[in-house]
């Protein structure tokens, strides 16, 4: 079975023409210019001007890299929760003495939505957030919640 690459971000822009991946004969490549036309820049400079805007106001972002994309619609029903969430951790970790002996977190949500309807994942990284930032020095985001709550041996189930 033959096994393709299709690539268009390299370390280096433009890789180099010799390099082993670019000639492999199962790769194809591309330049990477997405971003380079003039609409994609006008565009994107909107966004982050009504991003930066929003975060001035206090509102929460809906288009963080990396994040995962939660609709705006659903961010602002869960905004006033969002804070709560965070305190809610903390509050468990000063209940059993700094944290250290928390293995797991059960979390229960009651919402006029359908259970499936419901995109969570924010209020759980705030409560990992809140859980893990008093008692170390990490720092916890919607980003990386999930992954430094596994390694620090800490099960959050919903």
């Amino acid at each position: 079975m033959a096994r393709n690459a299709a690539l268009d971000v390299f370390t280096v822009e433009p890789p180099p023409k010799d390099d082993k991946l670019v000639m492999h004969e199962n790769a194809t490549v591309t330049l990477h210019l997405g971003a380079s036309t003039v609409e994609a820049q006008e565009g994107i400079a909107i966004v982050i001007a009504e991003a930066v805007g929003g975060a001035f106001k206090g509102e929460l972002a809906t288009t963080a890299v990396n994040a995962p994309m939660i609709p705006a619609e659903v961010l602002y029903e869960l905004a006033p929760y969002v804070i709560l969430a965070e305190k809610l951790g903390r509050l468990a970790v000063q209940l059993v003495a700094g944290g250290s002996g928390i293995k797991g977190v059960k979390v229960v949500y009651k919402s006029a939505r359908d259970p499936n309807d419901l995109d969570t994942r924010i209020l759980r990284s705030m409560i990992t957030k809140g859980m893990i930032e008093p008692i170390s020095s990490m720092f916890v985001n919607i980003v990386n919640a999930d992954y430094t709550a596994k390694q620090r041996g800490l099960c959050i189930s919903e």
